[in-house]
């Protein structure tokens, strides 16, 4: 869709825009889930392991600095070379091998999010020199600088596609920091705000929301700012979902609390040896569900997060409360 809103397609070479679908594919090809700082972390367990994957094949372009790097895009590099280039690989003429591997390898290593603010600087810098316009320049430099562009927009879109979609991105996001912070519980290391398991639940719409501010509107703003005819309103939609977040976190804390005033009355019946019905539970139950705002009563259910589960609760599905 990017690449023919800003008909890139037209003004890219046929290469040029072959790598970039390629790179599309491959860029995060071998992911284990896990952050660089994870790798990095000094957990010899994690480095050897690393150590073996980027070793485990004879990669002619993998030199002793690869060799050094423990971070994923260094590994999604290596297996997309491997995939492309290797014995049985799509691409066996050299020169082409050589055009593709060299666009290619920028591509990814862009899409590293602690290079984006780098990035985004020289993008300012470009559009300033040429009147803030890039989508007829015939400059190569520039056009392989709108394809990174393009390619870190698609890399981080799904806030701006159907909520619902979006919804379950950023819910399958949180588990894997979850299940990140796990791991480092259990091997003894500090976790980040990011993947602390007791705290990622009733932070995600605050994370969710910072995400879409700190790294998806600034990409945003230069591509629209490069394609001014570009015809998608993403500052609506991105706004949109970030009023959709903004409400998660207190729905949540307030749902858990229900949850937990619900459970123990249910623990007290169980005592007493009464079987009282939902109807007839305690009027302090009764007072919490009245108490609700309208915009949990309307339309707003999830599933309970329990101790020791990664299922995270979901507020914006129908009714059905569970607890």
């Amino acid at each position: 869709m990017l690449l023919v809103q800003t008909k890139q397609s037209k003004f890219a070479t046929k290469l040029e825009v072959f790598t970039l679908l390629v790179t599309a594919l491959l860029h995060d090809v071998g992911h284990g889930g896990f952050t660089n700082g994870f790798y990095k972390s000094g957990v010899s367990e994690c480095q050897d392991c690393w150590q073996q994957c980027l070793l485990s094949t004879n990669d002619p372009h993998q030199n002793d600095e690869d060799r050094r790097k423990f971070d994923n895009e260094s590994m999604h590099l290596r297996s997309a070379r491997e995939l492309l280039f290797g014995p049985d690989g799509l691409i066996q003429d050299a020169h082409l091998r050589k055009a593709v591997d060299a666009r290619m390898e920028a591509l990814i290593r862009g899409t590293d999010i602690l290079t984006q603010s780098s990035f985004l600087s020289a993008v300012d810098t470009r559009l300033s020199e040429i009147s803030d316009r890039m989508d007829s320049s015939g400059v190569p430099d520039d056009r392989c600088m709108v394809l990174s562009l393009l390619l870190q927009m698609a890399d981080v879109f799904h806030p701006l596609r159907p909520f619902h979609i979006h919804k379950r991105w950023a819910m399958s996001i949180a588990q894997e920091f979850a299940l990140q912070g796990k791991m480092e519980e259990e091997l003894g290391q500090e976790t980040t705000p990011l993947t602390n398991t007791h705290t990622y639940v009733s932070t995600l719409g605050a994370s969710t929301t910072g995400f879409i501010d700190f790294v998806v509107i600034p990409l945003t703003q230069r591509l629209q700012r490069a394609f001014p005819e570009l015809p998608s309103d993403f500052a609506g939609a991105l706004e949109a979902a970030k009023v959709k977040w903004r409400s998660y976190d207190g729905i949540v804390v307030s749902r858990s609390s229900w949850c937990e005033e619900a459970a123990g009355s249910q623990r007290e019946e169980k005592e007493d040896g009464c079987k009282t019905s939902v109807t007839d539970r305690p009027a302090t139950l009764a007072r919490s569900l009245s108490q609700r705002s309208p915009s949990e009563s309307v339309g707003v259910g999830y599933t309970a997060h329990r101790a020791g589960s990664l299922a995270l609760p979901n507020p914006f599905r129908s009714r059905a409360d569970s607890c």
